[in-house]
């Protein structure tokens, strides 16, 4: 006779129980930035304020093309990321062709890095490339819409499987079905929304812009430690024109932080 297994004490001796135990040890030292509660024990006003400091830029003192979407994401991943992997494809092309010409200008991140960016044959080639680069360490994107999309769908999985901490921009545009169609829709995203992603959806370009950072924050978590996609919709979003509060590099620094692991150098300390 097989002996009987307390199902409540097979339940205890899980990883998941062993991990709620550690919980606030484990977050203290991998959650928090820099091992460190948030608190204003840590912190002056003047450091706070420095933190909360956004730049207020309307959108009738700039050019027109400047305030798209185009400007709210490029705002934070040149300034985050070490590199982006991408196939242009309308609408999300004006991300992918303005951190171009940052890297082509020689533009370096808020940690000193150069920004590298790789055009590949495809959009597959694209996720495909950011798996491998993301894989040696470093913090790297892409962006996509519609078709382009879909077709990362085999490697959507791949990413998410491995714990990848890669974030996507995805101007969602409706699926190709009976004839070709440039308009706005969710059926591209929701598509893939089993691949194992987080997905955050903004309702405009200012929430595009906060949930960048949040991203990146969140799939680099030990705690969650999965790939993340922010969505805005496409041209009803990617090519409206808003006034937007972008974040503080202070802020960045602090709240994102710089990746565990630097494929070029060293990164400083944060403050």
């Amino acid at each position: 006779m097989e002996p009987r297994i307390d199902l409540l004490t097979l339940q205890m001796n899980l990883p998941y129980y062993n991990l709620k135990k550690s919980w606030a040890v484990r977050w203290k030292l991998t959650g928090a930035p820099n091992g460190n509660v948030l608190t204003p024990k840590n912190f002056s006003v003047s450091i706070w304020r420095t933190f909360r400091r956004r730049n207020w830029s309307p959108c009738e003192n700039a050019r027109t093309s400047s305030w798209t979407a185009t400007r709210p994401a490029i705002s934070i991943l040149t300034r985050l990321v070490d590199g982006l992997c991408g196939y242009p494809i309308t609408p999300s092309t004006p991300i992918a062709e303005n951190f171009a010409k940052a890297s082509s200008m020689g533009k370096k991140n808020i940690f000193g890095n150069e920004l590298m960016y790789f055009q590949p044959s495809d959009e597959l080639s694209a996720i495909v490339s950011v798996e491998a680069m993301a894989s040696q360490g470093g913090r790297y994107t892409d962006n996509t819409s519609s078709q382009g999309l879909l077709l990362k769908t085999k490697n959507l999985f791949s990413v998410a499987g491995k714990r990848l901490p890669v974030v996507m921009t995805v101007m969602a545009r409706e699926v190709n079905k009976g004839s070709l169609s440039i308009h706005g829709g969710h059926t591209d995203f929701y598509a893939v929304r089993n691949a194992g992603w987080t997905q955050l959806v903004t309702g405009d370009n200012q929430e595009l812009h906060d949930l960048l950072p949040i991203a990146f924050k969140v799939a680099e978590m030990r705690q969650v430690m999965l790939p993340c996609m922010v969505i805005g919709d496409g041209f009803i979003k990617s090519h409206a024109i808003e006034n937007i509060k972008e974040l503080s590099d202070d802020y960045l620094r602090y709240f994102v932080g710089a990746p565990t692991v630097s494929t070029s150098r060293t990164f400083p300390t944060r403050p």
